[in-house]
């Protein structure tokens, strides 16, 4: 006696125009809230720092380090980040502009000043 397991492949509906276009429609309106939500949480950030004070605090240097985006030279750097530590114990970290980057090393003691969530400056003592 031969059995025989005929497997048949499930085959689906054709796909109708109206889902298509209902889909691209969905895709659209999730990049457009995407694109919104990115665009206030950026605006939120600068009109935060531009309505900061500047402030100036004694601080010193805990680390720095440069990050590179993927296939860029080591020698040159994207981004120059910064810790500091303030004298009431509050951490903070900075991107860094390069001229500024290479003025002090970590564990120089001075001023540091900010707005914000931004760098001013750090000048040694």
């Amino acid at each position: 006696m031969l059995i025989s397991l005929a497997i048949t492949p499930e085959v689906s509906a054709p796909v109708s125009e109206t889902e298509v276009y209902v889909a691209n429609i969905l895709i659209a309106i999730v990049v457009l809230i995407a694109a919104a939500w990115f665009v206030t949480r950026l605006l939120r950030r600068e009109f935060t720092d531009i309505s900061s004070p500047t402030v100036s605090e004694e601080a010193s240097v805990l680390s720095k380090r440069k990050s590179v985006v993927r296939g860029k030279s080591v020698t040159s750097p994207s981004y120059c980040n910064a810790e500091f530590k303030l004298s009431d114990g509050t951490i903070l970290e900075f991107r860094v502009p390069r001229g500024d980057y290479e003025k002090f090393e970590p564990d120089d003691f001075g001023t540091l000043t900010f707005k914000g969530t931004r760098f001013v400056g750090f000048e040694r003592k």
